[in-house]
């Protein structure tokens, strides 16, 4: 999962661009495996988000994480990658809560949280795969859809 602090000073698709150069420039992706190597075969892949990626906007205080397990309290705002608002819990009395590492929600999610510590708001930029895939979740999000959540944890019990 590859994270950086950025400074929300430009467009979301210019983030992304920029996002991408600095990691390159950074060297924190894994390396690309090579085309002939099968994904099951490729043990760095495991439990990150090369693909995607997770953008440190505030950080976060302490040096607890949530485990595997964990109920997460979380806020969020999800778009698509020109914008488009599908979803948010803004406004909504309750946060979202879920059991971290069980599926319940996006491997986006899953993994992404589990790296946050308390106070923390970060951005994930969600390739499909770590996302609703190629069948997307009609009507708001198109198929094979990069998608972009803010989010920001409140507690685990």
């Amino acid at each position: 999962f590859c994270c950086h602090r950025v400074t929300p000073t430009q467009g979301l698709a210019g983030e992304y661009k920029e996002g991408a150069w600095q990691r390159r420039r950074e060297g924190c992706c894994r390396p690309r495996r090579e085309p002939s190597q099968r994904p099951e075969d490729d043990t760095s892949r495991r439990g990150s988000l090369d693909s995607s990626c997770k953008l440190i906007k505030k950080e976060g205080s302490g040096t607890e994480l949530p485990m595997t397990g964990d109920k997460v309290y979380i806020h969020y705002t999800g778009t698509l990658l020109d914008g488009t608002e599908f979803e948010s819990s803004r406004g909504r009395e309750m946060k979202f809560c879920f059991e971290l590492g069980k599926g319940e929600v996006i491997k986006a999610w899953d993994l992404g949280v589990a790296t946050m510590k308390a106070e923390e708001v970060s951005r994930f930029i969600c390739k499909p795969e770590y996302a609703y895939g190629q069948s997307g979740s009609p009507p708001k999000v198109p198929p094979s859809a990069t998608l972009v959540f803010e989010v920001w944890p409140h507690s685990s019990i």
